[in-house]
């Protein structure tokens, strides 16, 4: 889905000497180099469902068709390649502001991720139950990438959970996920991750946000 297949070749490789990966050998998560070899599908996930007023549901990272259940007037939730075409500008001016192409690990989840999620919350709109994002991995994929984005403007307010689940797997399934967050001065954001992985799931997170005093 995302751009930067030629800056990410011309960033340098990790070592594992980095301050940032001193406890985590980079090899560990398989984040550069070749597809990782499925290991076999394992089993299903069984997710507790509460009420949401929208769901999406991301199978191995490839998105299904949002619920949109309960959402007030101007909030948008959309899978975010779908996004990227229906919300163009809304979507370019923050995609990749907050983690984009600077190192390796996050460069290839910008240029590869398979679905991830939208959300958006009007200026001075509350929205009073959850958006939550449900990341599964099956073993039926070696690689994993996930993103999400989230907007919300001046005043606003918004619960949303990106919840991450698996069965054990016999072998490694390597996960790369991206939030990112912009909150509006006064606006209330509550974002909670959820993870339940099995066996086998190795995960590599990344989370940034901005709190935009002047929104623009």
């Amino acid at each position: 889905m995302g751009p930067g297949g030629p800056r990410r070749a011309s960033l340098p490789a990790l070592t594992g000497e980095e301050e940032a990966w001193r406890f985590t050998p980079p090899a560990d998560l398989a984040l550069t180099g070749a597809e990782p070899a499925a290991p076999g599908s394992a089993g299903t996930v069984t997710v507790e469902d509460g009420v949401r007023a929208a769901r999406l549901r991301l199978a191995d990272g490839v998105p299904s068709a949002p619920e949109l259940l309960d959402l007030p007037e101007g909030v948008i939730v959309a899978e975010l390649g779908a996004a990227l075409e229906a919300h163009e500008a809304l979507v370019r001016e923050k995609l990749y502001g907050l983690i984009g192409f600077a190192e390796r690990p996050e460069a290839m989840n910008a240029a590869h991720w398979d679905g991830g999620l939208f959300v958006y919350v009007p200026r001075g709109v509350r929205a009073t139950l959850p958006v939550e994002a449900i990341l599964t991995a099956s073993g039926a994929s070696g690689r994993i990438f996930g993103r999400t984005l989230i907007v919300v403007e001046e005043g606003a307010s918004a619960t949303v959970i990106d919840r991450y689940a698996s069965p054990d797997v016999s072998g490694a399934v390597q996960v790369s996920t991206v939030v990112e967050l912009y909150v509006g001065q006064g606006a209330e954001l509550e974002h909670i991750s959820v993870i339940d992985w099995g066996a086998g799931v190795r995960h590599h997170a990344m989370l940034r946000g901005r709190s935009c005093a002047r929104w623009s």
